[in-house]
């Protein structure tokens, strides 16, 4: 079975001091700036979460995006967070490069219950 390649998108939602990332399509070294163009546009949210639930491909720079935002986080006492449930190919990069123990995760919402 072929699969489609979907672009990169990356969604934002901003709810008071909690900005939920919504990823979606391929995070690699062609599309991270569009990420870290939106990182930069919400810099003073004091919680950040990262949907990756819709990403199809994670690549070593779109890791180092997100690991950076993550240890920026720490180091500013800004609470940063995963959702759980990410395909099998982003799963594979979080628990090769062990980020898998080392992020914050959470779990993905119910279905019923509003958005993360």
């Amino acid at each position: 079975m072929d699969t489609v390649d979907l672009p990169f998108r990356v969604d934002v939602d901003a709810q008071d001091e909690r900005t939920v990332f919504r990823l979606a399509g391929e995070l690699d070294m062609a599309t991270v700036s569009q990420l870290e163009e939106a990182l930069g546009e919400h810099e003073n949210a004091s919680e950040i979460v990262f949907d990756l639930r819709g990403l199809s491909f994670l690549d070593s720079m779109g890791l180092s995006v997100l690991v950076g935002a993550h240890v920026a986080g720490r180091d500013s006492h800004r609470k940063v967070s995963f959702v759980r449930g990410c395909n099998d190919v982003v799963s594979k990069v979080m628990q090769l490069t062990k980020m898998d123990d080392r992020l914050d995760w959470i779990d993905p919402p119910k279905e019923r219950d509003e958005a993360v």
